[in-house]
């Protein structure tokens, strides 16, 4: 039979959206760390505003499409289109 995954989609969702906007886009948040004084206000509010709405524009839709089936091979295509994407804009 079939195991039951222990987490619920939701937090799967979540946890592949962090890892997807954490681990893919070092790139872009590394050149926005030597372009911008981080550590101020209005660059650190950037940042994690921009890190929030990316998180966002990715777990959303992710919600939207979650079917109990369909998830772990949708998600594990975003991984790998993600992945792909990341080292060809690198």
């Amino acid at each position: 039979m079939f195991l039951k995954f222990p987490w619920s989609p939701a937090r799967l969702i979540t946890v592949v959206a962090l890892f997807v906007t954490v681990a893919y886009n070092q790139t872009l948040f590394a050149e926005l760390h030597s372009r911008l004084n981080v550590f101020s206000w209005d660059a650190g509010g950037f940042v994690v505003t921009l890190f929030a709405v990316m998180l966002a524009l990715l777990g959303l839709p992710l919600l939207l499409l979650a079917q109990s089936i369909l998830l772990k091979p949708l998600l594990m295509s975003v991984v790998m289109l993600a992945a792909t994407l990341s080292y060809f804009t690198d």
